[in-house]
């Protein structure tokens, strides 16, 4: 008996202690406020790059190509190869053992010349003759002795064993430019030599122009082209004065790569090549209206007052400012929790 009554004594304790401790919890918690606290903190200095989504379309000149002059016989051997630049006096193949040459001339050869003949192709051939260090006389226009001397050294040295004074005009591959990159080349050592026109190599598109435009194929705003560039792929270029605004000449070769052949279009990103300064802010004191106007609420007179900004960027956390608040300015982080209406004032 006294033992059950000695645990009920103590039950009894422990049940007062409880209730001594829930008033105590509720006397402490009532001097709690539920109200949310206003928290400032200082705007910073921060540094933006500006950048506009664009679409690069580019134009191309179709492929130039080098063409059979018009042989018969065997290719005996193919000097050049797909990535070679071909330039005025370099060996491109050999057939039936005589070296066919490249050469840049004002228009193709399209006869052959003995001794008599006279004409803008013969003074041609007198110029070419003497850059490639055959031909010491003047460009006369006129096949002479001269002429058809450094004719028969020049055959000479292509493997014509002939002794011949007759210019063969097969020995020339028309160049229609002075730099030919071969892109693709269309002959191989041992097969028949291609009629006259066939293609021999083909040449890289050339690249003519990239114009750029907005995602909505309007023209892209930038008054100032020279402090902005354009990031194609992996390579970066400048622009060009112009409407639409266009990438420097002098790079189009540097970003020719960067566009698949079949492609009309490829993304592009235009920055400005400096950054500039910006107000920084936490995102959550930025506020805004229907009418798209933004803000920030700094401490006023009578609570907190708005102060209209241009928002530039930002981030989830943070808001890069362009104008309307000075570095170093008190701004409420969040007004949405301590403000009646967190709304801009519409201007």
């Amino acid at each position: 008996m006294r033992t059950w009554a000695a645990a009920f004594a103590g039950f009894l304790i422990l049940l007062l202690s409880l209730l001594a401790l829930r008033g105590l919890a509720r006397s402490d918690l009532a001097g709690i406020s539920t109200t949310p606290r206003a928290v400032t903190t200082l705007s910073t200095i921060g540094s933006l790059i500006d950048e506009i989504q664009a679409i690069a379309v580019p134009t191309w000149k179709a492929p130039d190509v080098l063409v059979a002059p018009g042989w018969s016989g065997l290719i005996t051997a193919v000097v050049v190869q797909a990535g070679d630049i071909v330039r005025t006096g370099q060996t491109v193949l050999v057939v039936d053992g005589v070296t066919r040459v490249a050469a840049a001339t004002p228009f193709p050869f399209w006869r052959d010349l003995r001794p008599g003949d006279a004409g803008p192709d013969v003074k041609m051939l007198q110029s070419l003759m003497t850059d490639l260090g055959f031909y010491g006389g003047a460009a006369t226009g006129q096949v002479d002795r001269a002429t058809s001397d450094a004719v028969s050294k020049w055959g000479n040295s292509l493997g014509d064993t002939t002794g011949t004074s007759l210019f063969d005009r097969s020995w020339v591959i028309w160049l229609p430019v002075d730099v030919f990159k071969i892109e693709r080349l269309d002959v191989q050592t041992g097969a028949s030599a291609p009629p006259p026109g066939a293609a021999i190599a083909v040449a890289a598109a050339q690249l003519l122009s990239v114009s750029l435009l907005t995602q909505s194929d309007e023209p892209v705003g930038i008054t100032d082209p020279a402090a902005w560039q354009v990031q194609l792929g992996s390579r970066v270029a400048g622009l060009a004065a112009s409407q639409p605004v266009r990438v420097l000449e002098a790079d189009l070769q540097r970003v020719a790569d960067q566009f698949d052949a079949d492609a009309k279009t490829t993304p592009a990103v235009i920055t400005t090549k400096t950054p500039r300064s910006v107000v920084v802010v936490p995102a959550s004191s930025v506020g805004s209206n229907a009418d798209g106007g933004t803000c920030v609420w700094v401490p006023g007179d009578d609570g907190y007052m708005p102060v209209p900004v241009r928002v530039a960027g930002g981030s989830f956390n943070t808001a890069q400012l362009a104008s309307g608040l000075p570095a170093a300015s008190t701004v409420l982080v969040n007004p949405g929790e301590v403000l009646a209406n967190p709304t801009c004032p519409s201007s």
